[in-house]
C-alpha cells in the first residue's frame, strides 16, 4: 500500500470515527505533535494510541467541527504532507474560525510513526479568547 493510500485512511478514520482503523495503521509508539499555543487545549504533544485517544477528547470537549478536508497530498520517500483547511466552533465561546493547515507524516514498515501539524492560530486564537 502507498504511503499516500495509507494517509488517506488515516484521514477517512478520523471522518467516521473508526478508530479500529486508525489504529491499525499508526506504529504503537506514535508520537502525535499539534504546534501552537497551549490557549488551545489539545495543542499538545501525544504518545502511542492511549495519547491518540486523549487527544480525540481534549478535541472534542474543544471543538465543533464545520469541515475538515485534507486539499493536497505531496508524498516523499518516507513521508507525506498533506495541506487542508478547516472551519470549527470553540465550544468555550461559541465563535468559529477557519484556518489552514499543513500535516506532517512520518511512515515506517507501513504505519504512521510520526505526525505533526502547523496550523495558522491566528483565527484560532480569536475564536478561543473570544
Amino acid at each position: 500500500m502507498s504511503n499516500v493510500a495509507i494517509v488517506q485512511k488515516f484521514y477517512r478514520s478520523f471522518n467516521t470515527d473508526d478508530y479500529d482503523l486508525l489504529y491499525s495503521i499508526v506504529d504503537d509508539d506514535i508520537c502525535f505533535r499539534l504546534v501552537g499555543p497551549k490557549l488551545i487545549p489539545y495543542f499538545d504533544e501525544y504518545h502511542g494510541k492511549a495519547g491518540i485517544a486523549e487527544f480525540v477528547q481534549r478535541l472534542s470537549d474543544s471543538e465543533t467541527l464545520g469541515y475538515f478536508e485534507p486539499l493536497e497530498f505531496l508524498p516523499g520517500e518516507n513521508h507525506v504532507t498533506v495541506l487542508g483547511h478547516e472551519k470549527c466552533v470553540s465550544k468555550k465561546t461559541g465563535k468559529s474560525f477557519e484556518t489552514q493547515w499543513a500535516h506532517i507524516f512520518i511512515l515506517k514498515n507501513e504505519k504512521i510513526s510520526k505526525f505533526i501539524e502547523y496550523i495558522d492560530t491566528y483565527p484560532m486564537v480569536r475564536a478561543y479568547e473570544g
